[in-house]
């Protein structure tokens, strides 16, 4: 990991600090002719399309017509966190220089930039040496005085945070492995917004890990519900869906066979439907991190709390003008439900 210096005394502008709504879990920022078709194609797989982060890479998340250096600040603004992947060649971009430039200019004040030092020295971002000396003196020679500041004010910056450095891993495949499991566990307890058939994903909330994933997919509607839970958590759930007039049921998540009351929510169908979910999730003494409490509320009515409220992590799983129409996260045979997220569609 980098090491931690006090930060220099020329400042970026903070105006756009703030924490927008977000689109993205993960920008992506990279000098493309040093990685895209090896280190990041890889990486954005196995973040997007393997852990379902929804991650911002630009030949991805453009489309064609798009007015490209906007539609990249946007993004920016609509991340979560922001990935950048300082190689021997990033400061030759100047593009890439504005990108990191703006990404301090949104998250710098949220701890949200995460540094990876790609084959080169930590110390050589910082202090501008060897092929980032040679970059920004090129630069010198074209751009403003003032731009080339903010250049070098962002690369002192960004060296000065944690993040990873390619010299203590013995792979990239392990390098890649430990970012995703590090941006999934920033990530746990936090929504997480994935565009899936036009619904939208939120959470999951509680543990992202142990335990089996499930995701029932999107219906319809929402029928039914049947819970199990004691004086302490979720044991499982399990949900009747309609999709065209048929009825679906998930498998129960969690673990059937503990003791407690089980509970049936029957909406009036197709009348009724869920429009949110609350409830709380903490780690009980030595067992996991577990989901101890839920509430639905539909159009018509409140149903809850199941479970035990505690003053401990709530969450609130909502999207304006929307219906559950699916749920996905979490679940162990042996403790019972760990996370909950839902699919989301327009009313």
């Amino acid at each position: 990991m980098a090491s931690r210096i006090p930060s220099v005394s020329a400042s970026l502008p903070s105006s756009e600090s703030s924490v927008p709504r977000c689109k993205y879990d993960v920008f992506l920022s990279f000098r493309g002719e040093d990685t895209r078709d090896g280190f990041i194609s890889h990486l954005y797989h196995e973040l997007h399309t393997v852990a379902g982060i929804k991650t911002f890479k630009d030949d991805q998340g453009l489309e064609i017509g798009m007015r490209i250096r906007p539609n990249l600040f946007t993004a920016i603004k609509e991340s979560r966190y922001a990935i950048v992947v300082l190689s021997p060649n990033y400061a030759s971009s100047t593009w890439c220089l504005d990108e990191l430039t703006h990404i301090f200019r949104c998250m710098e004040d949220q701890n949200r930039i995460l540094p990876l030092f790609y084959h080169v020295v930590p110390s050589d971002v910082r202090n501008q040496r060897g092929s980032f000396q040679e970059a920004l003196t090129k630069h010198e020679e074209k751009s403003t005085q003032e731009q080339v500041k903010e250049w070098r004010v962002a690369l002192t910056r960004v060296a000065d945070l944690s993040g990873w450095d390619t010299k203590n891993f013995h792979s990239e495949r392990e390098l890649v492995k430990g970012i995703v499991k590090a941006v999934s566990n920033k990530l746990q307890g936090g929504p997480r917004i994935i565009e899936i058939e036009s619904a939208t994903s939120i959470g999951p909330f509680g543990s992202n890990n142990g335990g089996k994933h499930f995701d029932d997919g999107i219906y319809s509607t929402v029928r039914q519900l049947v819970l199990h839970y004691d004086k302490h958590s979720i044991n499982y759930i399990q949900n009747e869906y309609d999709r065209d007039g048929i009825s679906h049921w998930s498998d129960k998540h969690g673990d059937p066979f503990l003791d407690g009351k089980k509970t049936t929510v029957t909406l009036d169908y197709p009348d009724e439907y869920l429009t949110s979910i609350h409830g709380c999730y903490e780690k009980l003494w030595c067992m996991p991190t577990q989901i101890t409490s839920l509430t639905f509320q539909s159009n018509k009515a409140t149903y809850g709390p199941f479970g035990r409220k505690l003053d401990r992590t709530d969450f609130s799983i909502q999207e304006p003008g929307s219906k559950i129409v699916g749920f996905h996260g979490r679940s162990s045979s042996v403790t019972g439900l760990r996370a909950i997220g839902a699919h989301l569609k327009p009313l």
